[in-house]
């Protein structure tokens, strides 16, 4: 009785234990597929997009950068949307350019945080954004 006891435990331990290690193995895989990259990457394009301060901007001209603010103005353009975009507790703001057909986000984004990604420019001796699609607006939901 108790050779068959310990031999039975021993595969209902066996049995335990591969159940445990495929667990442990799904867990794994899920958690190398759910983790996020530093940079964000618009996967259409294979663009890295750095996030920059916005008082870091006008070292930045010609990269493609991520900038978070709160939306401060709005001013639609043509076929363009200026947003102006300032930075939490400093006086740091840019003017970031919506290209694209944005008319229909101008009405949504005033006073939102919003993180935008894009090409950093000099226009008119200011350090500008460009950004020219959608799906480089993301609203930040944290507030």
């Amino acid at each position: 009785m108790c050779v068959n006891s310990i031999f039975g435990r021993t595969n209902k331990l066996n049995h335990m234990q591969k159940i445990f290690a495929i667990l442990l193995l799904s867990c794994s895989v899920l958690a190398v597929n759910e983790q996020q990259p530093v940079n964000k990457t618009d996967a259409a394009k294979a663009i890295t997009y750095r996030s920059i301060m916005i008082s870091n901007a006008s070292k930045n001209i010609g990269n493609n950068v991520r900038i978070s603010g709160t939306v401060s103005a709005v001013k639609t353009v043509g076929e363009k949307v200026l947003v102006d975009v300032s930075e939490k507790n400093t006086n740091q703001l840019i003017t970031v350019i919506l290209t694209g057909n944005p008319t229909s986000l101008a009405n949504k984004i005033p006073g939102k945080e919003i993180s935008f990604l894009g090409t950093m420019l000099m226009l008119k001796g200011k350090p500008q954004m460009e950004v020219k699609s959608f799906s480089q607006v993301i609203y930040n939901f944290k507030q």
